[in-house]
């Protein structure tokens, strides 16, 4: 009976948290997500917005080393895996890489290269940088790790609190109650139940002491009126 108690309680209190907790824990997660993409879409405008304007005169001259050092300033930046630049001539294939790693599996976004001259804009090549796409949870900030950190442990200690809270307040008396009267009716005495509290499991437990008590006595009153019926008869 006790198990089956706790097991109903606990299945209510783990339903609660799956309807009222999973759904904001899942929205949390999705508006990060979404809020690290955009954040991540904005920083390679901006990257490739500054770099195209600034490898325009390099490409238009073959500079080799002022493209080397452009794309080396870019392929710093945390978010850029790798940088190539192109020529439209086919003369220039500039590629850097961040570290020694192979780039696999790896996002990319081109821009073309315009130079301004006086007939007008030629396209002169094109830059490409290399970023890994942002996963789920390594959207995550790790301010948002800690609140998420928090707010787990602080779920975790009030289930638990509450699971034993019903274990001490519920399940013990219910236990102690069901072994009165499970001792009661296998031994024929009248056990009592060792329990005292002012809620409703403490009047129970003093209401059942109470009718044990009075049980108890109107069967001594029929002993005791047995055995006067039995010595009057002899």
């Amino acid at each position: 009976m006790a198990h089956s108690v706790e097991s109903r309680f606990i299945a209510i209190v783990s339903g609660a948290l799956l309807t009222v907790v999973a759904p904001l824990f899942t929205l949390l997660l999705t508006l990060s997500y979404n809020e690290a993409i955009r954040s991540q879409r904005n920083h390679i405008e901006i990257l490739l917005s500054t770099n195209t304007q600034a490898l325009a005169r390099p490409l238009w001259d073959l500079d080799d080393d002022t493209i080397n050092q452009i794309t080396g300033t870019l392929v710093s930046d945390p978010m850029i895996r790798m940088v190539e630049v192109k020529d439209t001539s086919g003369q220039l294939d500039v590629v850097q890489t961040a570290g020694s790693d192979i780039i696999q599996d790896a996002a990319s976004t081109t821009r073309e290269v315009i130079y301004k001259t006086t007939k007008g804009p030629v396209t002169v090549g094109q830059l490409t940088v290399y970023y890994d796409d942002v996963g789920l949870l390594t959207s995550l900030s790790r301010t948002e790790l800690a609140f998420i950190t928090i707010f787990i442990l602080a779920i975790l200690t009030m289930v638990l609190a509450a699971i034993a809270g019903n274990r001490f307040m519920v399940i013990r008396p219910l236990m102690r109650l069901a072994a009165a009267i499970e001792a009661t009716r296998r031994l024929g005495s009248r056990h009592h139940v060792d329990w005292r509290s002012k809620d409703e499991i403490g009047r129970l437990a003093k209401s059942f002491n109470e009718m044990q008590s009075q049980l108890e006595k109107e069967e001594l009153e029929i002993k005791n009126a047995h055995a006067r019926k039995t010595e009057i008869y002899n």
